[in-house]
């Protein structure tokens, strides 16, 4: 077994995951800031 492939592998993994879910969440806070940026402006 070759662990540092197996350890490496897993790492890149993981970090594509967290990266994904990272990009998800700032769209989705990105999205929260638009939609209340259009609410406060329609209220003005």
């Amino acid at each position: 077994m070759n662990f540092r492939y197996l350890w490496f592998r897993h790492t890149r993994h993981t970090r594509n995951l967290r990266n994904l879910w990272h990009t998800r969440n700032s769209r989705n806070l990105r999205n929260l800031r638009y939609s209340w940026y259009l609410r406060q402006s329609w209220n003005t």
